[in-house]
């Protein structure tokens, strides 16, 4: 409780005087309790719009589990984040043959070449393997940034 006395009464009224109109909280900030947060709507004149994803690339193209054709929106969304994936990564047919099979793939190690000379075979076996270790490292790489676009694209509860 707070202790109201003359003065932080007469006070208090003369700040309010003087400062702007303040939004309320509801209209700009996320409310909620907990660690939940809940967006409100945005909203100009009581229309309200309609979420298109978060990335511009695919623009459009969203994950909404609340619409009756759910699992024809699903595919075109998952093909249209494919071909993005396909255009803006690097090395970019891993991501994107695991993005539109669903399934993690595993680029296969290097094998020893039989040229004849252990020394060529030695040598030829350590460049595919640092090049093996670059197209993993892309891969994971990609896979982080692609996991933010799909986040990105997935309808929100209100």
């Amino acid at each position: 409780y707070q202790k109201f006395t003359p003065l932080s009464i007469m006070s208090s009224n003369s700040r309010t005087q003087d400062k702007e109109p303040q939004p309320k909280a509801e209209d700009s900030e996320p409310r909620g309790k907990g660690k939940r947060l809940i967006y409100p709507r945005i909203s100009m004149g009581g229309a309200h719009f309609k979420f298109k994803g978060k990335t511009d690339g695919v623009h459009g193209h969203i994950f909404d589990v609340g619409v009756n054709d759910r699992a024809d929106l699903f595919t075109r969304t998952l093909k249209e984040i494919a071909e993005y994936a396909g255009r803006e990564c690097k090395e970019s047919l891993v991501i994107f043959t695991a993005i539109e099979s669903l399934v993690e793939v595993t680029i296969p190690l290097p094998h020893t070449r039989n040229m004849g000379n252990d020394q060529m075979d030695n040598l030829l076996l350590s460049k595919d393997l640092d090049v093996y270790m670059k197209r993993e490292s892309l891969y994971r790489q990609n896979k982080s940034q692609m996991f933010s676009v799909i986040i990105g694209q997935c309808v929100g509860k209100n």
